[in-house]
């Protein structure tokens, strides 16, 4: 299992998600559907370092910090979000699009 937060704003068109991936050595596919909420893109952000005595304290950012892209596909009012979750990560995805 992967601890996963989503939260939505006020006007239901944009969708917030974090997603943990803790383990050192392990790589894991993430997919996730969504009801009644129609997204047409995603953007991200991924933080991660292999470095395992590496300071929790990001100093340059250029080091731990990825933009990526992840899939997005809808089919009728169904949203889903995919992409793989890098060993020890944390990934902040947004989906844009119209609630309905």
């Amino acid at each position: 299992m992967t601890p996963v937060l989503v939260t939505i704003n006020s006007n239901k068109s944009e969708l917030y998600c974090v997603v943990v991936n803790g383990s050192w050595e392990n790589e894991y596919p993430f997919e996730m559907s969504v009801s009644n909420f129609t997204a047409d893109s995603g953007s991200g952000v991924r933080l991660s370092s292999d470095n395992i005595d590496a300071s929790p304290i990001l100093n340059d950012k250029s080091e731990f910090v990825s933009a990526f892209t992840p899939k997005v596909t809808t089919k009728s009012a169904e949203s889903t979000l995919s992409f793989t979750l890098q060993p020890h990560s944390v990934v902040f995805v947004t989906l844009h699009g119209v609630s309905r």
